[in-house]
């Protein structure tokens, strides 16, 4: 344990120096050429959305930041702020706006888990065989097949289409996702009556997509948002044969919005791991706080999640699946068929539990390796 903690303080520091040196002051495009090429030989797990926004963070300024996040900070910016953000950057790897969402004008930017370290930190709880296996969303459910409870079909060559064609006479309408899309970009619902071939054309172009049926909601949880499927994330780290829940919250999405996610405007509520139980306070990532859906007036304090011991036994079974995979974060909704898997990812983020409980987690994560 000892070995892991010391090499992961190794690349954290690995990647300050980049970022340090990749400074705009240095005007050398050179050297920001050189950085990018070494944070993706050093970090060949860093996504391309990772990779690009570390380089984002080399080019940009916190002025620029500030600006576009005025209302998620508690005073008006000045050289002073600019400096702080500088410092957390260098520092701690946090980009300026995770500085401005954070409230890191307020709270101790020091121990958030940020988007810069993220991959780092999750290589290594998980064997690298194990992103290999969770490549994309179809390869997902290749894994997690029983926990899906409905049906689900990849588009993405022309040997898909008989099997896209079956699924989209008898399904449709449909809900239709970017095979390796994130954060809800890019999902659609396919309503029936389209030409199938001019649809599958559509839908495979590019890197593709998985269809699948349409998730029927019940009771109080759908109520929360009916134009969404409203989840429960889950981010599990295996330890020592247990499974432990790291922070759940409770996602739900905005009046005419089909997806939960944060990014889309969603709003996040805390989850007692034990009880099921809803905080009394939500936020989005607007900084904006909620004591009850802002659309439908639901509050949250209070509000029980239904069949909660039948949620934890999901995760603990999801968890144990794939044991090369120790850390893992799953997005689960409570429908017709009780609780379903809806997706599972091994590159999740740490904002919304941060975010929801209101402080860093990179000590208590660590912690657990």
């Amino acid at each position: 344990m000892h070995s892991k903690k010391s090499a992961l303080t190794k690349e954290k520091r690995y990647v300050k120096l980049i970022i340090y040196f990749s400074y705009p002051k240095v005007n050398d495009m050179r050297i920001l050429k050189r950085a990018a090429i070494a944070v993706a030989n050093r970090f060949p797990l860093l996504s391309d959305e990772s990779k690009m926004k570390i380089y984002c963070a080399c080019i940009t300024d916190p002025e620029s930041a500030a600006s576009r996040h005025l209302e998620l900070l508690s005073r008006k910016p000045d050289q002073r702020m600019y400096a702080d953000m500088r410092k957390a950057l260098h520092k701690y790897g946090m980009f300026y706006d995770e500085y401005a969402v954070y409230g890191c004008d307020v709270n101790p930017p020091g121990d958030y888990i940020t988007e810069a370290g993220r991959m780092t930190l999750l290589s290594h709880f998980n064997d690298k065989s194990a992103f290999s296996l969770f490549a994309d969303k179809y390869s997902v459910y290749s894994l997690f097949r029983d926990y899906y409870k409905r049906r689900l079909v990849r588009v993405s060559r022309s040997s898909d289409y008989e099997a896209f064609a079956s699924f989209y006479n008898d399904c449709a309408p449909a809900f239709a996702k970017p095979l390796r899309g994130s954060c809800g970009n890019g999902a659609v619902i396919l309503e029936s009556g389209d030409n199938t071939k001019a649809l599958f054309e559509t839908l495979s172009h590019g890197e593709g997509y998985v269809c699948e049926e349409l998730i029927r909601q019940n009771g109080t949880v759908r109520d929360f948002n009916p134009d969404s499927v409203n989840t429960v994330r889950f981010t599990t780290v295996l330890k020592d044969g247990k499974v432990i829940p790291f922070y759940p919250f409770f996602r739900m999405g905005r009046k005419g919005g089909i997806t939960d996610n944060a990014g889309a405007s969603g709003v996040m509520v805390p989850v007692d791991s034990e009880t099921g139980r809803l905080g009394k306070v939500g936020r989005d990532e607007n900084g904006r706080y909620f004591n009850r859906h802002p659309d439908s007036k639901i509050p949250f304090d209070g509000f029980l999640l239904p069949e909660w011991d039948n949620a934890l036994n999901l995760m603990a079974s999801l968890a144990r699946t794939v044991p090369a995979a120790r850390c893992v974060s799953f997005d689960i909704a409570y429908s017709a068929n009780g609780w379903i898997l809806v997706e599972a990812n091994l590159r999740g983020q740490f904002i919304g539990q941060q975010l929801c409980c209101g402080k860093g987690l990179y000590t208590e994560l660590v912690s657990l390796l």
